[in-house]
């Protein structure tokens, strides 16, 4: 498998002022290790996320280091006894690079309310003699955070509530590392979508395309009872892919974009703005978004 393949759901509770915005954040493909990584633009965005998002809710969708993919842990794994070197080398370097990245977000660290892996991502091999344990380098990135580790895929739901106690809304979100990939953000954005068939969600999230972008694709559509006459109530969904601190092209240096002839990414993140709200018609509370890339 390309990812480890594990399936989570998690909830998410903050108070919040009615009418006051509040930030989540996805945050994706970081690849920190890599020699392609866009340090300038990720250092920007860590001073950025601590000055301007510092009560903003945080969600890595994987991928924060670069090493390694699955038919690299493939070659680990089938080197017997003679890879062992090899693999405690890339082990200590992969750790290095973790607690790099850990230490970076450490500013933000109360504000991840979960980690996801990706495709990439290496297993630390821990214990003595029979007793030998493999912790997921994302797992170990979570526990560091204080966050839950999300796995591959995750069913989140995030409950905001009124800080006068009147009440509170849900926001549903259905978010994947990523799945398949196409040559256009439309397209892109098209495999996202293809999520939202199958969950009940406001919000569907993917990262790996290193594509960013974020756009409101329709509504769902219920028939609410309200003081003795039913009312249409829509609610607006948004599908989004998560971006990327991967460059494509650095003058001297190598990569599979240049090899390929692919187009540039646009580097950064995309945000999600949500605002507890009272419906006029309704008068309930509920949840309204924009996306903001």
């Amino acid at each position: 498998m390309r990812t480890d393949g594990l399936f989570t759901t998690h909830h998410h509770s903050q108070e919040v002022a009615v009418g006051e915005p509040v930030y989540l954040c996805p945050v994706s493909d970081i690849h920190r290790d890599n020699a392609l990584h866009a340090e300038t633009e990720w250092k920007q965005w860590l001073d950025y996320a601590r000055r301007e998002r510092s009560k903003a809710m945080f969600l890595g969708l994987g991928d924060g280091l670069d090493f390694a993919r699955a038919h690299e842990r493939a070659l680990l794994a089938s080197g017997g006894e003679e890879g062992k070197g090899i693999e405690n080398a890339l082990q200590n370097s992969c750790q290095l690079w973790a607690d790099t990245l850990i230490e970076e977000l450490k500013p933000i660290r109360s504000r991840f309310i979960g980690w996801m892996s990706g495709n990439h991502y290496f297993e630390f091999v821990s214990g003595d003699g029979g007793r030998k344990e493999r912790l997921h380098s994302d797992q170990y990135i979570a526990d560091q955070l204080g966050c839950k580790y999300l796995g591959a895929m995750s069913a989140i739901t995030i409950t905001l509530r009124d800080k006068r106690g009147t009440g509170s809304a849900d926001v549903r979100i259905i978010a994947h590392h990523g799945s398949g990939g196409a040559t256009t953000v439309g397209g892109s954005l098209n495999r996202v979508q293809r999520m939202l068939r199958g969950w009940h969600a406001s919000i569907a999230l993917m990262g790996d395309d290193h594509k960013r972008g974020i756009i409101p694709v329709g509504s769902m559509l219920s028939s609410e009872w309200h003081e003795g006459r039913p009312l249409l109530v829509d609610h607006v969904q948004y599908v989004a892919r998560t971006g990327s601190f991967l460059c494509g092209f650095m003058p001297g240096k190598s990569s599979y974009v240049v090899d390929a002839a692919y187009e540039p990414t646009s580097i950064g993140t995309i945000e999600i703005e949500m605002r507890l709200v009272r419906c006029p018609r309704t008068k309930k509370l509920t949840v309204k978004l924009r996306g903001i890339c």
